[in-house]
């Protein structure tokens, strides 16, 4: 529970979103606010949708485990 604070020109102020997000999703997002296009091998999902206000999540779930 370590939260992501984003902002920048284009993105709503006072948004907050309680949405499921883990680190490997920063580089797809970047990627898509910067208009480019990540590998196909890149992992992540962007979360540019929920940031820009067009979608409440991006996943039900997050699972990992440590060993």
């Amino acid at each position: 529970r370590v939260p992501l604070i984003v902002g920048g020109p284009g993105i709503p102020k006072d948004r907050r979103s309680d949405a499921f997000c883990h680190s490997i999703d920063l580089y797809p997002t970047i990627c898509a606010m910067a208009g480019i296009e990540p590998p196909a091998t890149a992992d992540g999902i962007s979360l540019a949708p929920v940031i820009a206000g067009r979608r409440d999540k991006i996943r039900d779930e997050l699972f990992f485990g440590f060993a």
